[in-house]
């Protein structure tokens, strides 16, 4: 009876095994359907003034329910593997009782057990069989914990690719002598090895501002994250200056919900009266008030407000380096200027890196740059900047 329990449990488990093997797959399946339906959602309602003044309702409604189709095909998947191994384990629980009488059955005929003796051998034999098939017991369970372990495993997977991916890089960050910004023969690449941005080279002194224009494509974003540190495809060399504090402002500044002094100041250390001062600096008066408010302010303030609260917020951060992307893009020239001025006189000797055509850059700028784009990569095609003397060997640090 004892082999005949091990030998069963062991049948069973093999078996839901075997038929489960899909099921990890088809749950990992049905997360992504529900978490891509979830983004799509989470778009409409970001992006629901938009879609309603272009009138593109139709295709959003299309484009959500083929999303929900593929949930629901997914789902009817994993409902019908889980209903093949509900069969295994409903029958394997009602075939436990029986197969011990089978198995004592002959002893019984022949008169060696009594009717007493083999209850007593079905009771322990069922017992014995719940020590054994805990794999039959938990394999929902150990399905939906594979599936989310692969998950988390892809995403360390995926970290760890990008993190070998920045520590091989040969774009060299060095620190600048002059407490400027130095690009030697940048270029960038994305992560299948395309050129994005070739042969980038501009010497930036402390308190300079160059105005980036023209065709820049994908190599915008990349500039700007290399710039930063972020971007690790490529080669050349960046220069800093020492321990240097970089503030990078988008076209769309997204603020979390909570009070506009947290936006405003993130890091905190100002006080009432310098926020305050700040915000009327930058044409926001009407939000003093509101300051310790808590609210979404992402939508309660137009683009124009959230530039110029951007702008506020990179004058209490003090950066070395400011980084511009677009960040007027929501006010007209004359304003644009205003503020662009106010915080050039706070940051003197911060250097200033405009990318884009919003508004009042080209006014504001000391020195341009113009890039064109051939294939797919941006180079330069004009320039007013010196080039840097002499070539920093990529990879040196």
């Amino acid at each position: 009876m004892v082999l005949a329990a091990i030998v069963y449990a062991v049948l069973v488990s093999g078996l839901i095994t075997w038929v489960g093997r899909p099921l990890p797959r088809l749950i990992a399946a049905r997360n992504e359907g529900e978490a891509r339906l979830r983004f799509s959602l989470m778009r409409i309602r970001d992006h629901g003034e938009t879609i309603a003044l272009s009138r593109a309702e139709t295709g959003e409604r299309r484009a959500v329910a083929a999303t929900y189709d593929t949930l629901v095909t997914r789902w009817l998947a994993m409902i019908r593997q889980r209903g093949r191994l509900t069969w295994i384990t409903n029958g394997s629980g009602a075939l436990v009782p029986v197969v011990p009488l089978l198995l004592a059955a002959p002893k019984y005929l022949s008169g060696e057990m009594s009717l007493g003796d083999v209850v007593q051998v079905a009771a322990a034999f069922v017992a014995v069989q719940n020590a054994f098939n805990w794999v039959l017991d938990n394999f929902m369970r150990i399905a939906e914990w594979l599936a989310s372990a692969r998950r988390v495993d892809e995403l360390a997977v995926a970290l760890h690719a990008i993190e070998a991916g920045a520590a091989e890089s040969d774009i060299a960050v060095l620190t600048s002598d002059d407490g400027g910004l130095r690009l030697d023969e940048l270029t960038l690449t994305d992560r299948d090895g395309r050129t994005l941005l070739a042969d980038f080279s501009t010497i930036l002194p402390a308190g300079a501002t160059l105005h980036v224009a023209g065709e820049l494509g994908h190599g915008k974003a990349a500039l700007i994250q290399a710039v930063a540190g972020l971007w690790p495809w490529g080669r050349g060399a960046v220069a800093l200056p020492d321990e240097a504090r970089i503030a990078v402002l988008p076209q769309h500044l997204h603020l979390s919900e909570g009070s506009l002094r947290a936006a405003l100041d993130p890091i905190g250390g100002h006080g009432a009266a310098q926020a305050e001062a700040t915000l009327r600096h930058y044409g926001l008066s009407g939000l003093v008030p509101q300051l310790d408010l808590s609210r979404d302010w992402d939508k309660a303030l137009t683009t124009g407000d959230r530039q110029r609260l951007a702008l506020a917020r990179a004058e209490l951060a003090a950066p070395d380096i400011l980084v511009l992307d677009e960040a007027t893009s929501g006010l007209e020239t004359e304003a644009a200027l205003e503020l662009l001025s106010r915080l050039r006189l706070a940051r003197p000797d911060a250097v200033m890196l405009l990318i884009g055509q919003s508004p009042g850059f080209t006014e504001a700028a000391d020195h341009h740059l113009t890039m064109r784009r051939a294939g797919g990569v941006a180079r330069i095609a004009a320039s007013d900047m010196p080039r840097p003397a002499t070539r920093v060997e990529a990879g040196s640090s």
